[in-house]
């Protein structure tokens, strides 16, 4: 397969693609961006072309201080495992906070891969369909309610009638 074959596939995908290589074998904050995805900009507002051939350190300050799963994740990948860290809130100078689904992979040799979507909208749009289904599941429970109650009051009114009726 061609590299622009595989970079214009990687360029396709919804989720965020982060290359990154490790400098020096003794700072795990060495890591420099080797390849982004278009889908980066969306997911964080990282403009590719602005941080290929950066520190992470730089792009994402504060990220190896704030962020410890995140590190262990990297580090567990320079060892060769992939870890699904989930959804985690994330956010840093550059970056508003978000919810973003994460999955670290490794790569080759002092290369990983960081996979990442922004989940914020989907989760917001989750509870407000939550809500809603709430509010409807109440409002039929009133509804059914009623309905009961007049059915009742019908059978009642009827059979006033009837003994009504019979006295008369």
């Amino acid at each position: 397969m061609k590299l622009n074959t595989l970079i214009n596939a990687l360029n396709k995908c919804n989720e965020a693609v982060l290359i990154l290589r490790l400098e020096d074998v003794n700072d795990i904050t060495s890591f420099k961006v080797e390849f982004v995805n278009n889908a980066t900009q969306k997911a964080n507002g990282s403009v590719p072309s602005e941080i290929i051939g950066k520190y992470v350190k730089d792009v994402y300050p504060g990220v190896f201080e704030e962020y410890p799963a995140l590190v262990e994740a990297y580090r567990d990948a320079l060892n060769g495992k992939s870890t699904n860290l989930g959804i985690i809130p994330y956010e840093d100078d550059n970056v508003e906070l978000g919810q973003f689904n994460c999955v670290i992979n490794p790569i080759e040799e002092n290369c990983i891969g960081v996979f990442y979507e922004n989940v914020t909208e989907k989760i917001n749009a989750d509870k407000t369909v939550k809500k809603k289904i709430n509010e409807l599941e109440a409002m039929n429970a009133l509804l059914v309610d009623r309905e009961v109650l007049m059915t009742n009051l019908k059978k009642e009114n009827r059979e006033l009638k009837r003994l009504s009726e019979n006295a008369a």
